[in-house]
């Protein structure tokens, strides 16, 4: 299957004759993962845990166009899997807040002109003071939740590849082979999805049998 990769042009200029005149010198064309169904899960496991450039096939994207990416496969990712309330889950939930209030405030403040179309492609927000109040509110959300988080552990920093590691294995046990590094996210979070119902069952089936 032929994979399908986000592609962003730009150009640089080069002076021509008289001081002031430019041309097009080169054209440089950076592509890099920005979906679940195309993206690896290794590259995905690094990415998250902080190596943005896992993404990166080709050329040199910005750091911005990285983060949006990733949590464009991230939301992906979260929008199969049902996830539960445990520590590591709030932890997830936490990263992928922080990454959201980081792309909306770099598209707030340093998007010019495009501002309204960024805002609208990427959060459906149709103003800029609406996009203001909803990154206020997910500020306050984003404390809330790490007051949370904070008053139940030591304060221990969560591995996020190898959260994603070791359910890669429980995967794989649960499915009797191996899921391999290069299954795409979106294959991986419907396999999350099928092994976190199974116990889901599990559990209602093991309840239902009543106490002695």
């Amino acid at each position: 299957m032929q994979q399908r990769i986000y592609e962003t042009k730009r150009f640089t200029y080069s002076k021509r004759g008289t001081a002031g005149t430019f041309r097009p010198s080169q054209e440089v064309e950076p592509k890099y993962y920005s979906q679940a169904k195309e993206t690896p899960l290794k590259a995905f496991k690094k990415a998250c845990n902080g190596d943005l450039k896992a993404l990166v096939l080709s050329g040199n994207p910005t750091e911005e166009e990285l983060k949006k990416a990733l949590f464009s496969i991230t939301d992906e990712y979260h929008s199969i899997v049902d996830g539960n309330q445990s520590r590591i889950a709030k932890q997830r939930d936490y990263l992928r807040l922080e990454m959201k209030i980081y792309v909306l405030h770099t598209i707030i403040y340093f998007s010019g002109d495009s501002v309204l179309k960024e805002l609208k492609e990427t959060f459906n927000i149709l103003s800029i003071k609406s996009a203001e109040a909803t990154l206020k509110r997910w500020k306050v959300e984003l404390n809330m939740k790490a007051n949370e988080m904070k008053s139940e552990d030591k304060g221990e920093k969560v591995d996020v590849y190898r959260h994603y590691s070791e359910l890669q294995q429980e995967i794989s046990k649960y499915q009797g082979y191996a899921v391999k590094d290069d299954t795409t996210v979106y294959d991986f979070a419907l396999q999350v999805k099928s092994y976190n119902d199974y116990l889901n069952q599990l559990k209602k089936k093991n309840n239902g049998r009543g106490k002695y």
